[in-house]
């Protein structure tokens, strides 16, 4: 993805988290997110824009992780037998395209995820937030449609921080 592509996202996500209602704790810093968890948000977005949902929540933040997953959750997925198209197709049941060019908010839900995100990444003390800690923030919102399927799927914030703190990522 071009630094572009990046900036547009950071720029998208600002303007969407901008219009939320509610008194959210803090705006989340997309400064400090790699350019896989830039990635995962965009293919999130994508993934509204296509299925015409009216915000971006937790379920969209799932399928922008499961997309083009990089290690350790690709193996991480891969032994709960999550994929992406399998749970696409679960989101495809009313499926109503809209432009790209709308803007597109986050949920609260799917902004808490985000902040959650970036306390995961404070906790393992890691300046960047990665695809990793997006995991984490999903998993961390009780009730969330990503949160049941990925517990449907085996995948629990223990097993996963886990999965994520070995020593080669320490």
């Amino acid at each position: 993805m071009t630094r572009g592509i990046c900036l547009g996202l950071v720029f998208i996500a600002s303007v969407a988290l901008a219009g939320q209602a509610g008194k959210p704790k803090a705006r989340p810093d997309f400064e400090r997110y790699n350019i896989d968890a830039r990635r995962s948000l965009f293919f999130a977005r994508g993934v509204v824009s296509e299925l015409g949902a009216p915000a971006i929540d937790t379920e969209h933040l799932l399928s922008g992780l499961l997309k083009e997953p990089a290690e350790p959750l690709r193996a991480l997925f891969e032994r709960a037998d999550l994929s992406f198209d399998r749970f696409r197709q679960t989101l495809q049941a009313q499926a109503q395209p809209i432009p790209e060019s709308v803007e597109i908010p986050f949920t609260k839900t799917a902004f808490d995820a985000l902040s959650e995100a970036a306390a995961e990444a404070d906790r393992l003390r890691h300046t960047r937030i990665g695809p990793e800690h997006l995991l984490l923030g999903l998993l961390r919102q009780e009730g969330s449609a990503a949160m049941i399927v990925l517990r449907q799927h085996g995948i629990t914030l223990d097993a996963a921080r886990a999965a994520f703190d070995t020593p080669s990522r320490r």
